[in-house]
């Protein structure tokens, strides 16, 4: 074997666009054989993932509270729920429930001990493949009131 290269090329930032070039080059008894190949793969862009709803119910203390979301824009099987930023009140839970056949289920359940207005940030997140997954994130406010009022 005389020679190998391999060269790879990004076309933008938005874009996982990548060339792969192989030259080979071997030597037999006298003849040469060149083997030239290239690869193209391009994910283009994907859109964020949109989580609904846009507004979440409000929540009583000391009464069991349940909520789901849901995802829209999702290419491949949603991967999971965090909380980006803010906390949720005391006795309740972000969970995660798997379903088939797109990844699981993102809901907010539990009793809340404590009342309150919580201003959290849900986000999710979904597989890649050749590509980069996808992410989104929606910012929410839970109003949770006193059961004595």
């Amino acid at each position: 074997m005389k020679s190998f290269l391999t060269s790879i090329k990004k076309r933008s930032k938005l874009s996982a666009y990548f060339i792969l070039t192989i030259i080979l080059s071997l030597s037999l008894s006298g003849c040469e054989l060149l083997y030239l190949s290239a690869l193209a793969i391009d994910c283009g862009t994907r859109p964020d993932l949109k989580i609904s709803p846009e507004k979440l119910k409000d929540a009583t203390v000391d009464k069991k509270y349940l909520l789901t979301f849901s995802i829209a824009n999702n290419h491949t099987p949603v991967g999971g729920y965090h909380i980006k930023s803010g906390k949720l009140p005391k006795g309740l839970e972000l969970a995660h429930k798997k379903t088939e056949p797109w990844g699981n289920i993102g809901m907010i359940k539990g009793t809340p001990t404590e009342a309150g207005d919580f201003k959290i940030v849900i986000a999710a997140w979904a597989f890649g493949t050749q590509c980069a997954g996808q992410s989104g994130s929606r910012e929410y406010i839970l109003h949770v009131k006193d059961n004595k009022k």
